[in-house]
């Protein structure tokens, strides 16, 4: 990828105005996906990198330009749009002196270079120190995009199935018990219950078991396995969960935990409009849900195998869940720690009206 680093000089929704530092050449760019992806926000005076061979030109990454408010040795405060006395470090073998006032070129929490009218002072330190990183980053993409998604998943549980069992144990044990109570407290003896993305079938399957005729639906061979031994009461499919047919009001309730966020995001309003079919009256869905945008996202190390995740932010997705006819009777985001990280789901109660 050709990259170029320019100025932004005007700003929409879909693109900007920009001035190439290399040469005296403006033009328009379109913003990349990522760039939308993530939610960047590009504005005039931010430096970008553009790919001009592509058709049309796109802005593929932004060092946003800041205020310094005060520098505390390699501590700089910062003052942006979106923050006021954020602390940054200075980027590696950056020596130059900055003051109060200065105008900073910032990325990744660091402060990466200073400005001079406008412009970057040292252009190619940021050539040399980001260019190799976006390139591999898009090197990656096309990777992942020639993946199946779906594929991977399956292949990614497989793998995983014992591990990703006694892991699961482990984390958000209070979130997930808590919300299958919501089942077990709310439903008659006897109801039909679909588990959608069942795993091994522990916890959550084999407590609804107890008291419900559960229907288990999972992608992995390996963890359905698992679920006919663990849970041998149940009834289970392996199945992809998005080409399920199930006739109409066939279950009075619907789990889908951490599973819908496995499905390609464009799959998954026809999906949630299955669900609310197969609903009978006063039916509910309890689910785990994305709470930001994310369309695609491959992780090549989850519990030692790659994995994909899609989702919306909260938003959209309790949008999407109220344009099927269900009433939203919950809907409230969850943090826990995940390898040593604060991970949020939105988990959502929705109920089919009579």
């Amino acid at each position: 990828m050709d990259l170029q680093l320019a100025i932004v000089s005007a700003c929409t929704e879909a693109g900007c105005r920009v001035h190439l530092l290399d040469e005296e050449t403006c033009f328009d760019a379109n913003y990349s996906e990522p760039v939308i992806e993530h939610g960047i926000i590009i504005r005039p005076g931010d430096l970008v990198a553009v790919a001009r061979e592509t058709h049309p030109p796109q802005v593929v990454f932004r060092w946003a330009l800041a205020s310094v408010e005060r520098a505390e040795g390699e501590q700089i405060f910062i003052d942006t749009p979106c923050s006021r006395g954020r602390s940054m470090a200075r980027a590696e073998g950056l020596e130059t002196d900055i003051a109060a006032g200065d105008k900073v070129f910032t990325a990744n929490g660091q402060v990466h270079d200073i400005s001079v009218d406008g412009r970057p002072a040292d252009p190619e330190r940021l050539r040399i120190a980001f260019f190799p990183q976006i390139q591999a980053m898009y090197q990656q993409m096309e990777t992942w995009n020639a993946l199946d998604p779906k594929q991977v998943v399956q292949e990614g549980y497989d793998r995983i199935a014992e591990r990703h069992l006694e892991w699961s144990l482990t984390v958000r044990s209070e979130e997930r018990a808590r919300y299958t109570s919501v089942l077990l407290n709310e439903l008659p003896a006897g109801a039909a219950v679909l588990d959608l993305g069942c795993g091994a079938g522990v916890p959550t399957t084999q407590e609804l078991a107890r008291r419900f005729k559960v229907t288990g639906v999972d992608i992995s061979q390996r963890h359905i396995a698992l679920a006919r031994q663990n849970v041998p009461e149940a009834q289970f499919i392996q199945a992809d969960i998005t080409q399920l047919d199930f006739p109409p009001a066939s279950f009075d309730a619907v789990a889908a935990f951490y599973s819908l966020i496995h499905v390609p995001r464009q799959e998954q309003s026809k999906l949630l409009h299955n669900i609310a079919s197969w609903l009978r009256p006063d039916g509910l869905l309890v689910a785990t849900m994305g709470t930001h945008s994310v369309k695609s996202e491959f992780d090549e190390d989850f519990l030692g195998t790659r994995m994909y995740w899609s989702s919306f932010d909260s938003e959209t997705n309790k949008h999407l869940v109220e344009e099927t006819g269900l009433h939203i009777l919950s809907a409230q985001e969850e943090t826990a720690t995940e390898f040593g990280a604060p991970v949020t789901f939105l988990w959502l109660i929705a109920q089919k009206p009579r």
